[in-house]
């Protein structure tokens, strides 16, 4: 059984791209979207959300 992850999936692309522990694809991306002028070396991840009590307000 071959299962697909795909890139665009919120939680998977949050998985990538949103941990602070490991920065680096997120540099990469935005080195690779922003202009040359504009370089990234390190960055920040702020999160907006109360993990001490994940999926409280979900169904």
């Amino acid at each position: 059984m071959l299962v697909e992850i795909k890139i665009y999936n919120d939680i998977v692309f949050k998985w990538i791209f949103g941990r602070q522990s490991c920065t680096a694809p997120l540099i990469a991306l935005l080195n690779a979207i922003t202009s040359p002028a504009k370089k990234f070396s390190e960055v920040t991840i702020l999160n907006p959300f109360d993990e001490s009590e994940p999926f409280k307000n979900e169904k």
